[in-house]
């Protein structure tokens, strides 16, 4: 990658992105993996700025089951089911541990009741084609 503002006025781009942060670099990966020629443009630091602050990843939106935004969950699971339809070289599928503490919000009875809620509203959404891309049973 290089800086050079007087060479980059010059040529013509297929997509002009701004923003280096993790959302612009994988736009801009992305894009060139599928054979366009790309500008990207950085104020400062790439991956410096807000994105940076992301965790990088397409959650499957667990975390709202805990305050029932049961709407926002089924939106981060659709999403998460787009991304690796139509991007699957830009997602890799990660196994999570999650604690489990006495019998209170964190307990097992509730998480257990989470995950049954999760996999009812997730059934659709949540199959992975790729078998390249799913844990091998053992």
């Amino acid at each position: 990658m290089k800086r050079n503002i007087q060479k980059l006025a010059q040529q013509e781009y297929d997509l002009l992105i701004v923003g280096g942060g993790i959302n612009g670099a994988a736009s801009a990966w992305d894009a060139t993996l599928r054979g366009l020629k790309v500008a990207l443009l950085e104020r400062a630091d790439f991956g410096g700025a807000t994105s940076s602050n992301s965790a990088k990843i397409a959650h499957s939106g667990v975390r709202y089951l805990q305050h029932a935004d049961f709407k926002r969950m089924r939106e981060s699971i659709s999403e998460r089911a787009t991304l690796m339809q139509i991007a699957p070289h830009l997602i890799d599928v990660q196994p999570y541990l999650l604690p489990i503490y006495g019998h209170g919000i964190k307990g097992l009875e509730t998480m257990t009741l989470y995950f049954a809620i999760y996999d009812l509203l997730s059934r659709d959404q949540r199959r992975v084609k790729d078998s390249a891309r799913c844990i091998p049973n053992r």
